[in-house]
């Protein structure tokens, strides 16, 4: 196999153009664009002064088809693009080569979009501490700026760096690792076949570089500390929350213990049931809820609630878990009558009545719940 020479800085390429019948489309022989690859996106430029839309491979070379007639045959790409392609390209072959040294985890897929790569790993998980260790090594081998050896193959390049083992690639390569500049990972996530993970390369993650400063730079100021002492001081207020949060949930737990507690001194006894009819007005129905459920724990409890409002009231029927009188069954026998909305099952029910009906509907729930009880 022959060494390739993929000139990967060149720019520009003067060959003949020969127009084809479609309007704006001609045949090349040769091309410094890049067509549309599952591991790639396209990489267009110009054409005698109009731009590439489309590129395609012919059994001759390749067809472009432009934005306009071109005024020569000059080829020329955008240079910023395609740097920024061979960067990502190249830094996707570092991440599989580290990926396979540190954690002999093989590549099964990738893709280089416009702003980002991707690479599938052979791999069901991956502890974050192992991709600070490959994103370390990667930068590690981009400072070392080693020599990257390309040789010719029937369909790509086979891609050598340093003494690491062969990679098969396509397109252009930079020639040494010291061009990818900065190389960070920002994305993982599982997919059918693995792991996929997102990284940036080059000018990209420079940008990201510069963008994230400005923000520790900004949260300095917010927090009135050291750059440094950014990531500690947010914790600190991370954790603060978490307890204000914590401390939050055990007095609205408190809250309903205390409702809990009420309601159960209020019940009436009903052939050994204990029974808890009223109308509440001013407790937030997601304290009742929870009251009640706790409630349902206790043995031989009913629990009949109107939350009275001027159109629709709410209602609530709920009932201890260790009895088998059915609630949905009443409710279903009541639904139409009252035109109830709402449901739930045999142990709780719950939903809206027109505001007339609700003392009504309550009244019936009781006798019919009752009436299961003499049976």
């Amino acid at each position: 196999m022959d060494k390739l020479d993929y000139r990967p800085y060149r720019k520009t390429l003067d060959l003949a153009l020969q127009a084809r019948e479609e309007e704006n489309t001609y045949a090349v022989e040769d091309t410094i664009f890049l067509e549309k690859t599952p591991h790639y996106d396209q990489q267009l430029g110009q054409v005698g002064g109009a731009q590439v839309l489309d590129l395609k491979k012919s059994p001759e070379g390749y067809i472009l088809h432009l934005a306009n007639q071109a005024k020569n045959n000059l080829q020329e790409i955008d240079w910023q693009k395609r740097l920024r392609f061979m960067q990502l390209s190249l830094g996707r072959v570092l991440y599989s080569l580290a990926f396979n040294h540190l954690l002999n985890i093989p590549t099964l897929d990738y893709h280089i979009h416009d702003q980002h790569g991707q690479i599938v790993l052979d791999a069901q998980d991956i502890p974050f501490r192992s991709l600070d260790q490959v994103e370390s090594l990667v930068n590690y081998t981009v400072l070392a700026n080693l020599l990257v050896h390309q040789t010719k193959i029937d369909n790509g390049v086979l891609v050598r760096v340093g003494d690491y083992p062969l990679q098969k690639s396509m397109g252009p390569h930079l020639v040494r690792t010291g061009e990818v500049g900065e190389s960070r990972i920002f994305d993982l996530k599982k997919v059918d076949q693995g792991i996929e993970i997102s990284f940036i390369s080059g000018q990209l993650a420079h940008e990201n570089y510069v963008d994230l400063a400005k923000t520790m730079d900004n949260l300095a100021q917010i927090l009135n500390c050291p750059v440094d002492k950014v990531p500690s001081k947010v914790k600190q207020l991370l954790l603060k929350k978490d307890h204000y949060r914590s401390e939050v949930k055990k007095t609205e737990k408190s809250k309903q213990n205390d409702l809990a507690q009420k309601l159960m001194a209020q019940a009436s006894d009903f052939k050994g049931v204990k029974v808890i009819y009223k109308s509440i007005s001013h407790v937030p129905f997601n304290d009742l809820k929870e009251a009640s459920a706790q409630i349902m724990d206790q043995d031989d409890y009913l629990q009949l609630y109107g939350l009275p409002s001027p159109d629709q009231s709410q209602f609530l029927i709920c009932l201890s878990k260790n009895r088998n009188e059915d609630l949905k069954e009443i409710y279903d026998g009541l639904k139409d009558s009252y035109k109830l909305e709402g449901g739930g099952n045999y142990l709780r029910v719950q939903g809206n009545v027109q505001s007339k009906y609700l003392p009504e509907l309550m009244e019936k729930f009781l006798i019919s719940f009752q009436t299961k009880i003499k049976q």
